[in-house]
C-alpha cells in the first residue's frame, strides 16, 4: 500500500490547512496593497497595516511548515537516503519521523504553548491592533500539533511497511537506468 492510500485519515487536516493559508495570503496581499494604497494614494499610512502583515506572514510560515510536512515538500537530505535498501531506507525514515515528532512536540508545541501562556498572563497587546501578542504566537502549538500528527502518521506509515511514491519511483528509474546501462553496453561491443 502507498503513502497515497492512507491520506484518508490527514485529507481533512491537510484541506483545513490549505484553506487557511490561502485565506491568510488573501489578508496580506490586500493588506500590503492597502497599505500601499493609504501610504502613496492617500498620504495617510493606515497604522494597522504593517501588524496584519506581520501576523499573517507568522502564521501562513508556521501552518506553511505544517503543510510543507504533510505533503513531503520540506527540505531533506534523500540522497543517501535513496541509495539506500529498502530495510535501511525504512529506519531511517523512522529515525527522521522520530526526531521531527520529538522536535514539533518539545519545541512547537510544549515551547510554544509556554510562550503564550506567559505572553497572555504579561497582557502584552499589539500596538496598533491592541490584540493579545499571545494569540499571534498560538501559530507554533498550531503547527506543531500538526507537524506531531503527521509525524504520527508517517511513523505509522514506516512501522507497516508502507512504502512511499519516491520508493517506487526510485526503483523503476533504478531499473530503467540499469536498463539503459545495459543497452550502452550491447551497443559499444
Amino acid at each position: 500500500m502507498t503513502t497515497t492510500a492512507r491520506r484518508g485519515v490527514s485529507r481533512i487536516p491537510v484541506k483545513s490547512l490549505e484553506w487557511a493559508v490561502v485565506a491568510l495570503m488573501a489578508i496580506l496581499c490586500f493588506d500590503v496593497l492597502w497599505g500601499v494604497f493609504s501610504r502613496d494614494i492617500l498620504h495617510n499610512q493606515s497604522s494597522w497595516t504593517e501588524e496584519v502583515a506581520t501576523v499573517a506572514l507568522i502564521w501562513i510560515s508556521f501552518l506553511g511548515a505544517a503543510l510543507g510536512f504533510a505533503s513531503k515538500a520540506h527540505l531533506g537530505v534523500d540522497y543517501l537516503v535513496g541509495k539506500m535498501d529498502p530495510s535501511a531506507r525504512r529506519f531511517a525514515r523512522g529515525v527522521s519521523y522520530s526526531a521531527v515528532l520529538f522536535f514539533a512536540a518539545v519545541v512547537l508545541l510544549y515551547g510554544g504553548a509556554s510562550l503564550v501562556s506567559k505572553t497572555l498572563e504579561m497582557e502584552q497587546m499589539m500596538a496598533s491592533l491592541r490584540v493579545p501578542k499571545g494569540w499571534v504566537y498560538m501559530a507554533l502549538p498550531i503547527s506543531g500539533a500538526f507537524i506531531c500528527f503527521f509525524s504520527i502518521e508517517n511513523l505509522i506509515a514506516v512501522f507497516r511497511g508502507e512504502t512511499w511514491e519516491e520508493d517506487e519511483a526510485e526503483a523503476r528509474n533504478s531499473a530503467e537506468c540499469g536498463k539503459h546501462s545495459a543497452e550502452r553496453g550491447e551497443k559499444k561491443e
